[in-house]
């Protein structure tokens, strides 16, 4: 819902920047319109999946002068479809078509922006409506920030050593370029993984066949924690949880000496990390 909400509040700068363009700025402001479209997957999607207009431009050009309406179709779909084919096709040749657009006055500028005036709403409104409706859906960046919020909220009350290392890792990460500030982060990972672990266990979680844990032995201990926290039952989500404990503890620890380490590997680490907390703080582990 977030990520929505910020796609929609930087669409709707860039709409008001084109409505309100001078000569000067026309182009450019036009330009970035289109490339937010087109950079932004879930609105070039909504563009990219409309049918094309299939329209004789040609002719369509040389009835503009006559013309009040323009020829937009009623059905807002296929108006913002061809709306959009309009302002990409003459994005570089504004003042070419737009001296078809009639004003009461005679700058050119004026012209353009009846030119944009005619196209760019119903594009917008198509896409900010359809948005609007995505804004009560859940994204994959909503749930991801909902696990960091859940995690930091929770270690920030109980367990702050493993909240100051996850801040660490996330502070070395914003600005991280190279391969000794991505094997950073993953130690900044690892040390809250041995944090948490250590607040969380209990030598009452230990199996009567287990030895004495070492005080680094995070895997376990956190495997351990969950399994006794998850409650007597041997099957097949404990299996699994299980699996990634110790997957995320072995990527963690790779990611510490892996060389040609990048970004999306720190990433990634972060993600992981934040994930194998959120799983157990859910079992209240307190």
């Amino acid at each position: 819902m977030k990520e929505i909400r910020l796609i929609r509040s930087k669409f709707q700068r860039r709409k008001e920047t084109v409505l309100l363009s001078d000569l000067e700025t026309a182009k450019r402001n036009l330009n970035d319109f289109l490339n937010y479209i087109k950079s932004t997957p879930i609105v070039e999607n909504l563009i990219s999946r409309l049918p094309s207009t299939n329209i004789d431009w040609k002719i369509w050009e040389q009835s503009l002068w006559n013309s009040l309406d323009y020829d937009l179709p009623e059905e807002e779909s296929k108006a913002a479809r061809m709306c959009f084919e309009v302002l990409e096709k003459h994005k570089n040749n504004l003042i070419g078509i737009s001296h078809n657009f009639h004003t009461s006055s005679n700058s050119i500028a004026d012209h353009i922006n009846k030119f944009f005036e005619v196209f760019i709403p119903p594009l917008y409104n198509f896409i900010d409506e359809k948005l609007q409706e995505y804004e009560f859906l859940i994204t994959p960046v909503d749930m991801l920030e909902e696990i960091k919020e859940f995690v930091d909220e929770e270690c920030t009350k109980v367990y702050p050593e493993t909240h100051n290392s996850l801040n660490n890792a996330y502070k070395i990460f914003s600005s991280a370029s190279n391969n000794e500030e991505f094997q950073n982060v993953a130690n900044s990972c690892r040390t809250a993984l041995i944090n948490f672990a250590n607040s969380i266990f209990k030598n009452e979680y230990l199996p009567s066949d287990s030895v004495d844990l070492k005080e680094a032995d995070a895997k376990d201990k956190i495997k351990y924690s969950f399994r006794a926290l998850y409650g007597d039952k041997n099957d097949k989500y404990r299996e699994v949880s299980e699996k990634f404990i110790k997957n995320t503890w072995d990527y963690v620890n790779v990611l510490v000496h892996k060389k040609n380490s990048t970004k999306n590997d720190a990433r990634n680490c972060i993600l992981y990390t934040y994930i194998l907390i959120s799983t157990i703080l859910q079992l209240n582990p307190k």
